[in-house]
Protein backbone atom coordinates (compact mmCIF):
# COMPACT_ATOMS: atom_id res chain seq x y z
CA UNK A 1 0.00 0.00 0.00
CA UNK A 2 2.13 3.19 -1.21
CA UNK A 3 -0.67 5.78 -0.24
CA UNK A 4 0.53 9.11 1.52
CA UNK A 5 -2.38 8.96 3.85
CA UNK A 6 -3.92 5.29 5.33
CA UNK A 7 -7.25 5.25 7.35
CA UNK A 8 -8.69 2.15 9.17
CA UNK A 9 -12.49 1.67 8.44
CA UNK A 10 -14.30 -1.00 10.30
CA UNK A 11 -17.65 -1.73 8.61
CA UNK A 12 -16.89 -1.43 5.00
CA UNK A 13 -19.15 -4.28 3.15
CA UNK A 14 -22.16 -2.09 2.47
CA UNK A 15 -23.56 1.06 3.91
CA UNK A 16 -22.15 4.21 4.91
CA UNK A 17 -19.04 2.27 5.77
CA UNK A 18 -18.26 0.93 2.05
CA UNK A 19 -19.48 4.83 0.73
CA UNK A 20 -17.03 6.07 3.12
CA UNK A 21 -14.38 3.32 2.52
CA UNK A 22 -14.50 4.29 -1.25
CA UNK A 23 -14.79 8.04 -0.76
CA UNK A 24 -11.18 7.67 0.70
CA UNK A 25 -10.24 5.51 -2.05
CA UNK A 26 -10.68 8.06 -4.71
CA UNK A 27 -9.06 10.56 -2.47
CA UNK A 28 -6.33 8.68 -3.62
CA UNK A 29 -6.16 7.51 0.55
CA UNK A 30 -5.12 4.04 1.23
CA UNK A 31 -8.36 2.11 3.45
CA UNK A 32 -7.82 -0.69 5.52
CA UNK A 33 -11.65 -2.00 5.72
CA UNK A 34 -13.05 -4.45 8.00
CA UNK A 35 -15.81 -7.02 7.60
CA UNK A 36 -16.60 -9.67 9.65
CA UNK A 37 -16.88 -12.33 6.28
CA UNK A 38 -13.95 -12.59 4.31
CA UNK A 39 -14.66 -11.24 0.58
CA UNK A 40 -17.37 -9.54 1.54
CA UNK A 41 -15.56 -6.22 0.34
CA UNK A 42 -14.63 -7.71 -2.63
CA UNK A 43 -16.75 -4.85 -4.82
CA UNK A 44 -13.86 -2.28 -2.90
CA UNK A 45 -11.08 -4.56 -3.71
CA UNK A 46 -11.96 -4.23 -7.62
CA UNK A 47 -12.44 -0.70 -7.12
CA UNK A 48 -9.05 0.38 -4.95
CA UNK A 49 -6.37 -2.27 -6.23
CA UNK A 50 -3.33 -2.22 -4.13
CA UNK A 51 -4.67 0.74 -2.22
CA UNK A 52 -6.94 -1.25 -0.29
CA UNK A 53 -6.67 -4.86 1.93
CA UNK A 54 -9.33 -5.91 3.49
CA UNK A 55 -9.00 -7.13 7.33
CA UNK A 56 -11.76 -10.08 8.51
CA UNK A 57 -13.06 -9.15 12.42
CA UNK A 58 -15.90 -8.77 14.36
CA UNK A 59 -15.47 -5.73 16.47
CA UNK A 60 -16.26 -8.05 19.55
CA UNK A 61 -13.73 -10.52 18.78
CA UNK A 62 -10.54 -8.99 20.68
CA UNK A 63 -8.09 -12.07 19.01
CA UNK A 64 -9.25 -11.43 15.22
CA UNK A 65 -8.58 -7.58 16.55
CA UNK A 66 -4.82 -8.74 17.28
CA UNK A 67 -4.65 -10.60 14.41
CA UNK A 68 -6.19 -7.72 12.07
CA UNK A 69 -3.04 -5.20 14.12
CA UNK A 70 -0.43 -7.85 13.45
CA UNK A 71 -1.47 -7.59 9.34
CA UNK A 72 -1.84 -3.65 9.20
CA UNK A 73 1.95 -3.61 10.88
CA UNK A 74 3.61 -5.80 8.46
CA UNK A 75 1.40 -4.27 5.33
CA UNK A 76 2.58 -0.50 6.50
CA UNK A 77 6.17 -0.92 7.97
CA UNK A 78 7.47 1.98 9.26
CA UNK A 79 4.96 4.38 8.82
CA UNK A 80 1.96 5.29 10.44
CA UNK A 81 -1.93 5.60 10.35
CA UNK A 82 -3.55 8.64 9.61
CA UNK A 83 -7.08 7.74 11.32
CA UNK A 84 -9.76 5.25 12.62
CA UNK A 85 -13.33 5.85 11.33
CA UNK A 86 -15.37 3.16 13.54
CA UNK A 87 -18.34 2.47 11.83
CA UNK A 88 -19.25 -1.12 12.47
CA UNK A 89 -22.69 -0.80 14.42
CA UNK A 90 -25.65 -2.72 14.77
CA UNK A 91 -29.69 -1.94 15.34
CA UNK A 92 -32.63 -3.38 16.52
CA UNK A 93 -35.99 -2.08 17.36
CA UNK A 94 -38.52 -2.99 19.85
CA UNK A 95 -40.29 -1.68 23.08
CA UNK A 96 -38.13 -2.03 26.11
CA UNK A 97 -40.45 -4.21 27.91
CA UNK A 98 -40.11 -6.82 25.14
CA UNK A 99 -37.34 -6.65 23.44
CA UNK A 100 -34.54 -9.76 23.73
CA UNK A 101 -31.85 -9.12 25.81
CA UNK A 102 -29.17 -10.24 23.27
CA UNK A 103 -30.35 -7.52 21.07
CA UNK A 104 -29.65 -5.59 23.62
CA UNK A 105 -26.50 -6.84 24.60
CA UNK A 106 -25.49 -6.90 21.12
CA UNK A 107 -25.98 -3.09 20.64
CA UNK A 108 -23.81 -2.41 23.49
CA UNK A 109 -21.01 -4.74 22.82
CA UNK A 110 -20.78 -3.93 19.06
CA UNK A 111 -21.62 0.14 18.76
CA UNK A 112 -19.94 0.77 22.32
CA UNK A 113 -17.48 -1.93 23.94
CA UNK A 114 -16.28 -2.77 20.50
CA UNK A 115 -15.78 0.46 18.73
CA UNK A 116 -13.46 1.15 22.37
CA UNK A 117 -11.58 -2.34 21.41
CA UNK A 118 -10.77 -1.55 18.07
CA UNK A 119 -9.50 1.97 18.94
CA UNK A 120 -7.16 0.78 21.89
CA UNK A 121 -5.87 -1.96 19.67
CA UNK A 122 -4.92 0.50 16.70
CA UNK A 123 -4.16 3.89 18.38
CA UNK A 124 -0.44 2.85 18.92
CA UNK A 125 -0.12 2.60 15.07
CA UNK A 126 -1.62 6.44 14.62
CA UNK A 127 0.75 9.34 13.70
CA UNK A 128 0.67 11.21 16.60
CA UNK A 129 0.51 14.06 16.35
CA UNK A 130 -2.20 14.87 14.00
CA UNK A 131 -4.28 11.90 13.78
CA UNK A 132 -8.03 11.52 13.43
CA UNK A 133 -10.58 9.16 15.08
CA UNK A 134 -14.01 9.61 13.94
CA UNK A 135 -17.01 7.00 15.93
CA UNK A 136 -20.13 6.75 13.90
CA UNK A 137 -22.96 8.13 16.23
CA UNK A 138 -26.43 8.95 15.67
CA UNK A 139 -28.76 11.39 16.02
CA UNK A 140 -30.29 8.69 17.97
CA UNK A 141 -27.57 9.69 20.46
CA UNK A 142 -29.48 13.18 20.93
CA UNK A 143 -33.29 11.70 20.72
CA UNK A 144 -34.57 8.41 22.22
CA UNK A 145 -37.40 7.74 20.13
CA UNK A 146 -40.24 4.74 21.55
CA UNK A 147 -38.96 1.18 20.41
CA UNK A 148 -35.11 2.75 19.42
CA UNK A 149 -34.23 2.89 23.05
CA UNK A 150 -31.80 0.07 23.08
CA UNK A 151 -30.15 1.51 20.06
CA UNK A 152 -30.36 5.08 21.30
CA UNK A 153 -28.62 3.80 24.45
CA UNK A 154 -25.74 2.77 22.77
CA UNK A 155 -25.21 5.80 20.50
CA UNK A 156 -26.05 7.79 23.84
CA UNK A 157 -23.19 5.92 25.57
CA UNK A 158 -21.17 6.62 22.83
CA UNK A 159 -21.44 10.32 22.66
CA UNK A 160 -19.90 10.17 26.13
CA UNK A 161 -16.99 7.37 25.18
CA UNK A 162 -16.66 10.29 21.77
CA UNK A 163 -16.16 12.96 24.83
CA UNK A 164 -13.54 11.50 27.36
CA UNK A 165 -11.43 10.25 24.35
CA UNK A 166 -11.61 13.47 22.78
CA UNK A 167 -10.05 15.04 26.09
CA UNK A 168 -8.27 12.17 26.61
CA UNK A 169 -6.16 11.50 23.30
CA UNK A 170 -5.45 15.15 23.48
CA UNK A 171 -2.35 13.90 24.91
CA UNK A 172 -1.50 12.38 22.19
CA UNK A 173 -2.46 15.39 19.72
CA UNK A 174 -5.08 13.08 18.30
CA UNK A 175 -8.38 14.51 17.55
CA UNK A 176 -11.51 12.96 18.12
CA UNK A 177 -15.18 13.53 16.33
CA UNK A 178 -18.67 11.79 16.45
CA UNK A 179 -20.73 12.01 13.47
CA UNK A 180 -24.17 11.84 14.20
CA UNK A 181 -26.07 10.71 11.07
CA UNK A 182 -30.16 11.40 10.58
CA UNK A 183 -32.49 8.85 8.01
CA UNK A 184 -29.77 7.75 5.61
CA UNK A 185 -30.78 5.29 2.81
CA UNK A 186 -28.93 1.78 4.10
CA UNK A 187 -29.55 -1.31 4.93
CA UNK A 188 -29.01 -1.32 8.08
CA UNK A 189 -32.60 -1.05 9.02
CA UNK A 190 -33.60 -3.57 6.34
CA UNK A 191 -32.49 -6.02 8.46
CA UNK A 192 -35.10 -6.04 10.32
CA UNK A 193 -38.09 -6.27 8.47
CA UNK A 194 -41.38 -4.90 9.94
CA UNK A 195 -43.04 -7.99 9.36
CA UNK A 196 -40.43 -9.24 11.41
CA UNK A 197 -41.44 -6.55 14.29
CA UNK A 198 -45.38 -6.62 13.48
CA UNK A 199 -45.52 -10.54 14.51
CA UNK A 200 -42.80 -10.58 17.29
CA UNK A 201 -45.78 -7.78 19.29
CA UNK A 202 -48.47 -8.27 17.91
CA UNK A 203 -50.13 -9.59 20.75
CA UNK A 204 -48.83 -6.79 23.53
CA UNK A 205 -50.16 -3.36 24.31
CA UNK A 206 -47.24 -1.85 22.13
CA UNK A 207 -49.08 -2.86 18.43
CA UNK A 208 -50.71 -0.04 17.67
CA UNK A 209 -47.97 2.11 18.56
CA UNK A 210 -45.47 -0.03 16.09
CA UNK A 211 -47.49 0.50 13.37
CA UNK A 212 -47.47 4.34 13.19
CA UNK A 213 -43.74 3.91 14.24
CA UNK A 214 -43.71 1.75 10.61
CA UNK A 215 -45.34 4.87 9.23
CA UNK A 216 -42.94 7.43 10.26
CA UNK A 217 -39.59 5.12 9.49
CA UNK A 218 -41.43 5.01 5.78
CA UNK A 219 -41.54 8.33 6.08
CA UNK A 220 -38.30 8.86 6.83
CA UNK A 221 -36.88 6.51 4.38
CA UNK A 222 -38.43 8.86 1.25
CA UNK A 223 -36.25 11.62 2.95
CA UNK A 224 -33.17 9.79 3.87
CA UNK A 225 -29.72 11.11 2.46
CA UNK A 226 -27.70 9.38 0.05
CA UNK A 227 -25.12 7.04 1.95
CA UNK A 228 -22.69 9.81 0.01
CA UNK A 229 -23.63 12.71 2.23
CA UNK A 230 -21.86 10.82 5.04
CA UNK A 231 -18.63 9.90 2.95
CA UNK A 232 -18.16 13.32 1.80
CA UNK A 233 -18.87 15.42 5.34
CA UNK A 234 -15.93 12.68 6.15
CA UNK A 235 -13.92 13.49 3.29
CA UNK A 236 -13.98 17.08 4.15
CA UNK A 237 -13.12 17.02 8.02
CA UNK A 238 -9.99 14.33 6.97
CA UNK A 239 -8.45 17.92 5.46
CA UNK A 240 -9.93 19.72 8.10
CA UNK A 241 -7.13 21.34 10.68
CA UNK A 242 -9.64 21.07 13.65
CA UNK A 243 -12.32 18.91 13.88
CA UNK A 244 -15.10 19.89 15.18
CA UNK A 245 -16.79 17.74 18.75
CA UNK A 246 -19.56 16.69 16.47
CA UNK A 247 -21.44 16.75 13.25
CA UNK A 248 -25.11 16.58 12.43
CA UNK A 249 -25.39 15.08 8.74
CA UNK A 250 -29.19 15.56 8.51
CA UNK A 251 -31.72 17.52 6.41
CA UNK A 252 -33.13 18.88 9.66
CA UNK A 253 -30.32 19.51 11.58
CA UNK A 254 -31.81 22.65 12.87
CA UNK A 255 -34.63 20.48 14.37
CA UNK A 256 -32.24 18.72 16.84
CA UNK A 257 -30.96 21.94 18.07
CA UNK A 258 -35.21 23.33 18.75
CA UNK A 259 -35.12 19.69 20.80
CA UNK A 260 -32.93 20.90 22.98
CA UNK A 261 -35.37 24.48 23.97
CA UNK A 262 -38.42 22.38 24.03
CA UNK A 263 -39.26 21.53 27.61
CA UNK A 264 -39.41 17.43 28.03
CA UNK A 265 -43.31 17.16 28.89
CA UNK A 266 -43.63 19.33 25.71
CA UNK A 267 -41.66 16.59 23.41
CA UNK A 268 -43.64 13.78 25.23
CA UNK A 269 -46.42 14.89 24.50
CA UNK A 270 -45.83 15.03 20.82
CA UNK A 271 -44.43 12.03 20.95
CA UNK A 272 -47.60 10.44 22.53
CA UNK A 273 -49.86 11.45 19.52
CA UNK A 274 -47.38 11.13 16.95
CA UNK A 275 -47.48 7.29 18.06
CA UNK A 276 -50.92 7.32 19.33
CA UNK A 277 -49.88 6.11 22.43
CA UNK A 278 -52.91 6.79 25.24
CA UNK A 279 -51.67 7.57 28.75
CA UNK A 280 -53.02 5.89 31.70
CA UNK A 281 -52.99 8.05 34.85
CA UNK A 282 -54.81 7.07 38.17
Amino acid sequence: MDASHIYIVTGVSTGIGSGIARALLEKGFGVFGSVRVAGASQNLKEHANENFQELVFDVRDTEAIQIARQTVETAIADRRIQGIINNAGVAYAGPLEHIPMEEMRSMIEVNVLGLLEVTRTFLPLLETPGAKIFNMGSVSGLFSNPFLGGYAASKFALEAVTDAMRREFKVHGIQVCVLEPGPIDTPIWGKQSYEELRKRYQATRYAEPLDRFNEQINAAVKTALPVDAVAQTILKLVDAKKLPARKIVANNAWFYGLLKMLPTTIIDYLVYRSLSIATKLN
